[in-house]
């Protein structure tokens, strides 16, 4: 397809486009259920939540580790960032804000997950 920026759409392009725009709605109720334990006798799990913070963005990630028979496995449970904003801020105040971000994300995992 050679179109500039600024060129109208052809007319099976617009519809096929207004198509998928139409269903898409459902996306935002989509849940798909995520697999964190394994199964395999378990014998101990916790939760780490990294932070950092710097001059350009701030953020957060969670990692369950699960404790088996098998062994041990790490795995991602969540994620969050920010870019900085606008107004410069200290990196001990960014450092602050990626702390805030990493207990909000963890409330949600704690309750997501049933834990105790």
């Amino acid at each position: 397809l050679k179109c500039g920026w600024d060129d109208e759409l052809p007319k099976h392009l617009t519809d096929k486009f207004e198509k998928w725009l139409a269903e898409i709605h459902w996306l935002n109720h989509c849940q798909i259920p995520r697999w964190f334990v394994s199964s395999s006798q378990v014998s101990a799990v916790s939760v780490h939540v990294f932070t950092d913070g710097s001059k350009e963005a701030y953020s957060a990630c969670i990692f369950l580790r699960t404790k088996h028979t098998q062994g041990v496995s790490v795995q991602l449970i969540s994620a969050k960032s920010r870019i900085a904003p606008l107004k410069k801020l200290t990196i001990p105040r960014m450092e602050l804000m990626g702390a805030v971000i990493g207990a909000r994300l963890f409330s949600e995992v704690k309750k997501s997950l049933r834990l105790q």
